[in-house]
């Protein structure tokens, strides 16, 4: 019975061990404080990220305890041949350890099989849920002078333009900029309506947002192409104007993957911090440029 029992336990370890497979995709090891929340405040998206690192060491930790153990116990039960309360002891600690890892382990796939079934999608590690939204740092909103904001009444007709909220832009201002730049503006769709996530609109950029992706090309002094901006579809931070892609290229990886390591988010994307705290995240097919301490111009 007691081999049995032996053997059903070693049987679910090997069946649960196609975990780690899940679980080698996130870092264990990194630190526990995001990079990007020493340059700022953490917002959601970072304290999501700040819990994924606690429950990735505790899993590292448990997994490195868990070794210690069965090879204490394994030393124990070849040492103590003669010894039949130490062979029992041994015993304990090997199936004790094991039965550890296995609920470790199987918390693990449990929690990924429920989350990937609530929300959907491609399966993976559960882990890319926790950070995949939400901002990296909390707001910093744009003041203005209470004397800039007084303008004179003229008399005459015609109505005045107004600007839209302060600190932010209209697509033609942030486009005017860009394209003064040489930069260009594309799209899936050739649009620029902000509610059609297959166009790119700049309507409600912070200014300092389009100017860092020129200070981009101008350090890198390469081609840089918009690819991203305030259309739905994206993050809080895409839609309040912090955030701007731009498409991927050798150059412009070479360059901006030349900046200081920030760590990585926990699906893998590596981000990168310029000079000032600004954050460049690499993902699948752009750059992710988050813009909250002003333009950034050298970068390094």
């Amino acid at each position: 019975m007691k081999y049995l029992f032996i053997s059903l336990v070693f049987f679910v370890f090997i069946a649960v061990t196609p975990v780690t497979a899940f679980a080698a995709q996130a870092s264990f090891f990194g630190p526990i404080v995001p990079e990007m929340c020493k340059a700022c405040p953490c917002g959601f998206g970072g304290v999501m990220q700040l819990i994924q690192n606690v429950m990735n060491i505790m899993i590292s930790l448990s997994i490195i305890v868990a070794t210690i153990i069965i090879a204490w116990g394994g030393a124990l039960y070849i040492f103590s041949s003669a010894n039949p309360e130490s062979r029992s002891t041994a015993n304990k600690m090997l199936i004790n350890a094991a039965i550890g890892i296995m609920i470790v382990l199987s918390a693990w796939l449990i929690v990924d099989f429920v989350m990937k079934t609530l929300y959907g999608g491609q399966f993976g590690p559960w882990n890319t849920i926790l950070t995949g939204t939400g901002d990296d740092c909390i707001q910093k909103r744009d003041t203005q002078p209470l004397a800039d904001t007084i303008r004179p009444v003229t008399g005459g007709g015609g109505g005045g333009g107004g600007g839209g909220t302060p600190g932010s832009m209209t697509h033609a201002q942030a486009a005017a900029i860009l394209q003064a730049a040489g930069i260009g503006v594309s799209s899936s769709g050739n649009c620029s309506d902000k509610s059609n996530p297959r166009c790119t609109s700049l309507d409600g950029m912070h200014e300092a947002t389009v100017r860092q992706a020129v200070a981009v090309k101008e350090n890198c002094n390469c081609t840089v192409q918009v690819t991203g901006g305030t259309e739905t579809g994206h993050s809080s931070g895409h839609t309040n104007g912090y955030k701007i892609d731009i498409s991927l290229s050798n150059e412009v990886n070479t360059f901006l993957q030349g900046l200081r390591s920030g760590g990585s988010r926990s699906n893998g994307d590596p981000i990168y911090i310029d000079k000032c705290g600004n954050s460049y995240t690499r993902e699948s097919d752009h750059w992710d440029i988050e813009v909250r301490n002003g333009v950034c111009s050298p970068l390094r």
